[in-house]
């Protein structure tokens, strides 16, 4: 037997009291003989038992009174399974718990994940205080969303059987104490993971309906966030498929109000040149969640370097990289909602596959406080120069910029070739060029427009001029050839040469920069950097857009539809550079040529900026992944012919441990001779606790061994959807409307505790106070039937 205050319960020893008062009462009593005595005693031997009995009965009664009393002050909360014969039917009690990483947040030294554990235990000693007719499946959100298919699986039918994989508990008897059953549901913590319960809610549904016999609770216990709750109109029918199955809904609130949390939105490095010992821009963003400003917002910077050589795997390590601390950034306020961005410089002296880290001071949340991103450095990036001028006049502007001589190092490896280059190289040479610069030509064979084609399609970039050869007569071929009436590389349709009007105004530039990556450097002075340029001639272009419409950046080409972005446009509103994306790649056009005969470009100091940048941002397209959101799937491709097929993968560490672990696996060869596969497929075979490793933000170092040299490691950064940081909520009267009209109770996480016990208190009170009260009245009447009671007296007066 429980109770809630046990120390009540030496209460029980007032049971002896009647018992005593009984024995008192003989020891009173004085024997006596008289004249009638043996009457009697003849009667009193006659009716002894039957005395006897209702004596019994009196004391026992009393007895039983006293003890119910006691168990009452003491609030019995267990043992009772003898109210199962009142044949009260199975409830089924459906726990589906959010472990998304914003029930990390903390308030007053426990999460919002920690108060809804102690819900459920209060859910469960609730249960099973009422007896053994109650079972518990409990279904953790991030294990739904892993399960398998997720939504589309449950509607296929197969939710029972996802439902085996993702559920903790699985319509498991609730026994007396159920504490037990939550052992290792107590060991567990919030995943860095966006999940939301809706795939929970897909599994339970066949569950629900296939034990139709039972009576059906379901509980969410969340912190009803605002991003999920505020319009949860897919929640809202499946929540109606489960009322119209007589289930019962409640809500168990974690979190009672919205607390400050910073975010670090994103890290990622500019659209420049990668390159060993090139300086390299690197933006962080930095969200704020709350409802205040924040101020001096102090930004911590780590550099991770991974050299190709002279490096091996540390897992004993928090990274097998070297760190190095950058100078922090402090940003003076964010308000409520902003986004602020900040730009920082990182250099990388060596080619590696490196990692730029950045971290918050701690707050409410503390998962979405880091943001990472790998970086690839090489020793160069490889450009090509076609330039159809035979003097390779066009390429000597470009090969200046791009190869300056003396102490200068830009990062880029040139290669001037002429238009029959194209034509006699594979597909798989020009890929080791990470972008293409293609000047004056005037026309190419079908081979060297199906190879750019090829180029542009796995994500390399193109840039295109024009020049003197370039004439009147080779605009039909641009448009037949190159723009295939939206299917080709070019993304727009070509007009004519046309001539730029000299008249203008005073202080007018010819050329007016867009907002576009590749002119940032020069767009927002005071004065335009480009009031020296003179452009007498380009090439017109058709677009369906008003020349007027000053504003528009991006148009839409009216056959391929691909979006157009304007780079520069003409003071009399032509476009002047536009650039397109081309399946995985992109094209640049420039309606000029670099000689004399179109403008002074080549010889103004914005052509080295544009073209530097240019190059960055069309090499960028075909890059490895600089971050990826944790759940995603880690991918690997590696040519048999450069390493072996044994791989060994170093996971995130975990916060709780701090410990990584490294896990060797062998990858198999495709057709094509490619080692190609996930990290997940590889540890699939693993520990749960190990694949759930993979679910960490941190890095992931993948250790190749190349047939000759050292061994080198990609890495790949895992970071938390910024989203998930959000902590703004509705309240408990708006998600009530909108989920109409369903009827769900709303309860808060906190109470839960109490009102468990309440409700478990309840009926078991009710029983007792009734059982009690006929207690009373049988007490009464026995004492009323064992005592002496004088006979009536006549109408008469005689006896």
């Amino acid at each position: 037997m429980q109770f809630l205050f046990p120390a009540l319960a030496w209460g029980f020893l007032l049971v002896l009291v009647p018992l005593l008062v009984h024995l008192i009462n003989l020891l009173r009593h004085r024997r006596q003989r008289w004249a009638a005595m043996e009457f009697l005693l003849e009667s009193y031997r006659k009716h002894r038992r039957w005395v006897w009995l209702k004596q019994a009965l009196l004391l026992l009664s009393r007895m039983a009174v006293m003890a119910i009393l006691v168990a009452m002050l003491a609030q019995w909360i267990s043992g009772a399974s003898w109210l199962n014969l009142l044949g009260e039917t199975t409830t089924h009690h459906y726990i589906l718990l959010d472990d998304s990483y914003s029930m990390s947040d903390t308030s007053q030294g426990s999460s919002a994940y920690q108060k809804g554990l102690a819900a459920i235990g209060a859910i469960l000693r609730s249960a099973g205080a009422q007896g053994n007719s109650h079972q518990v499946t409990l279904i953790r959100a991030s294990r739904a969303a892993i399960a398998g298919d997720g939504p589309e699986g449950a509607k296929e039918g197969k939710g029972e059987a996802h439902a085996d994989v993702a559920a903790d508990l699985l319509a498991r008897s609730i026994p007396r104490n159920p504490l037990p059953l939550l052992d290792r549901l107590m060991t567990t913590h919030p995943t860095a993971m966006d999940v939301s319960l809706e795939s929970a809610l897909h599994l339970i549904g066949p569950l629900i309906e296939s034990s139709s016999n039972q009576q059906a609770v379901v509980y969410m216990v969340s912190d009803f966030r605002k991003k999920e709750w505020s319009q949860p109109e897919s929640l809202r029918t499946k929540l109606e498929t489960l009322r119209s199955k007589q289930a019962r809904i409640e809500l168990i609130d974690c979190v009672d109000a919205q607390h400050q949390n910073l975010t670090v939105d994103s890290v990622e490095p500019e659209q420049e040149v990668l390159a060993a010992g090139v300086p390299l821009m690197v933006r962080v963003q930095v969200r704020n969640h709350g409802t205040a400003v924040a101020r001096d917002v102090r930004v911590r910077i780590k550099m991770v370097e991974y050299p190709d050589q002279g490096i091996i795997p540390r897992p004993e390590q928090a990274t097998s990289g070297k760190e190095t601390e950058l100078p922090p950034l402090v940003i003076d306020e964010i308000r409520p909602g902003e986004l602020a961005s900040r730009r920082f410089q990182a250099l990388f002296l060596v080619p590696g596959s490196h990692v730029i880290e950045t971290s918050l001071a701690d707050d409410s949340v503390d998962v979405d406080n880091r943001g990472r991103c790998t970086i690839r450095i090489e020793e160069g990036q490889r450009v090509l120069l076609v330039d159809g001028d035979a003097a390779k006049r066009n390429a000597f502007f470009l090969d200046a910029i791009m190869n300056p001589g003396s102490n200068t190092k830009t990062g880029l490896l040139t290669r001037r070739e002429g238009p029959e280059f194209l034509r006699d190289t594979s597909v798989r040479e020009l890929a080791a060029f990470s972008s293409i610069i293609l000047m004056n030509l005037d026309r190419l064979d079908p081979r060297s427009l199906t190879n750019l084609d090829e180029y542009a399609k796995l994500g390399g970039g193109i840039a295109l001029f024009f020049g003197d050869d370039v004439r009147e007569g080779s605009i039909p071929h641009y448009n037949e050839d190159w723009y295939k009436n939206g299917t080709g590389l070019l993304p727009c349709k070509l007009i004519g040469i046309s001539q730029l009007s000299p008249t203008k105004e005073e202080g007018e530039a010819d050329l007016i920069p867009q907002p576009h990556p590749i002119l940032l450097p020069l767009t927002g002075l005071r004065n335009s950097p480009f009031q020296f340029l003179r452009i007498s001639r380009y090439v017109s272009a058709q677009f369906d857009v008003p020349k007027s419409n000053n504003e528009r950046e991006t148009v839409l080409d009216e056959n391929s539809k691909r979006p157009i972005r304007w780079i520069a446009k003409l003071r009399n509103g032509d476009p002047w550079a536009i650039d397109a994306p081309y399946h995985q790649g992109r094209v640049i056009v420039f309606l000029t040529g670099l000689s004399l005969d179109w403008n002074n470009w080549a010889q103004d100091p914005t052509f080295v900026v544009t073209a530097l940048k240019m190059v960055g941002f069309l090499g960028s397209f075909r890059g490895q992944e600089t971050s990826q959101r944790i759940g995603s799937e880690n991918a690997f491709s590696y040519s048999s012919r450069d390493i072996l097929p044994t791989l060994t993968a170093i996971l995130p560490a975990n916060k709780e441990t701090g410990s990584r672990v490294a896990l060797d696996f062998t990858s198999e060869k495709d057709s094509e001779g490619f080692f190609r596969g996930t990290i997940q497929q590889a540890i699939a075979e693993q520990p749960e606790d190990v694949r759930n490793m993979i679910l960490n933000p941190g890095i992931v170092e993948l250790w190749r061994s190349p047939l000759q040299g050292e061994r080198r490691t990609q890495n790949y950064v895992l970071n938390v959807a910024p989203a998930e940081g959000d902590l703004a909520k509705p309240s408990s009267d708006d998600i009530k409307r909108s989920l109409r009209p369903v009827d769900v109770q709303f309860r808060q996480a906190d109470s839960m505790q109490a009102s468990s016990v309440a409700t478990a208190l309840s009926t078991r009170n009710t029983l007792l106070m009734m059982t009690l009260l006929g207690l009373l009245f049988l007490e009464q009447f026995l004492a009323w039937s064992t005592s002496y009671h004088l006979p009536k007296v006549a109408r008469g007066g005689s006896l």
